[in-house]
């Protein structure tokens, strides 16, 4: 009965991402009628803006996930984490194909605002050195972790990224999601280095 039980509740998992997926489809449809490329610019980018926040909240709940899910969710976190690699990497590409620029993947120092209204840049390399690090956690031994905080800091500069250039981020209701899930990511950090501090 338990594994049933857990083989259902991946189900639901498996629901609450379709359901993502089919949102962010809708999101685009509701864009004017733009080259193809744009729809995979906006698409890869909140897509995998989704990924990375699951796979950050997945992984600050691991224990309590398998618990829920079974083994099986260790996978999901891994699919969740690969998929938002490959989707934050694809983002860039295709801003940079349409633009012929590689510029796209160098950060912009020209200002505060320019740094963080691009951010995407930054948040880009940061995720991509918590991934190797993570990659290669058996070899760098326990202070992998600490690299791993690096996917926390990219996703707020992504955050403020989307709220300042994103162009389907541009209406109150998408602006509002954005800042609830920096926040609930900034409560994860919060109760997450609270309880390390305790068990010490």
């Amino acid at each position: 009965m338990a594994k049933q039980s857990k083989r259902g509740n991946l189900w639901v998992l498996a629901a609450i991402g379709a359901v993502v997926v089919a949102g962010v489809i809708l999101i685009e449809f509701l864009q004017p009628n733009d080259a193809p490329i744009y729809w995979v610019i906006r698409t890869a980018a909140l897509l995998g803006y989704a990924c990375v926040f699951g796979a950050i909240l997945s992984s600050a709940y691991m224990r309590q996930m398998v618990r829920w899910f079974g083994r099986p969710f260790v996978k999901v976190h891994h699919i969740l984490s690969i998929t938002g690699l490959v989707l934050i990497l694809i983002h860039p590409l295709a801003v940079a194909w349409n633009a012929l620029d590689l510029a796209v993947f160098v950060p912009s120092t020209t200002s505060w605002f320019s740094f963080f209204a691009l951010g995407g840049r930054p948040a880009w390399y940061l995720i991509g050195i918590a991934s190797l690090v993570a990659a290669l956690r058996k070899r760098i031994g326990k202070n992998w972790k600490l690299f791993h905080y690096f996917n926390y800091l990219a996703f707020w500069l992504a955050t403020v990224h989307g709220i300042l250039v994103g162009s389907n981020v541009q209406n109150v209701a998408m602006r509002a999601l954005f800042v609830l899930l920096a926040v609930v990511v900034l409560g994860v950090l919060v109760q997450k280095r609270t309880g390390l501090l305790k068990r010490k």
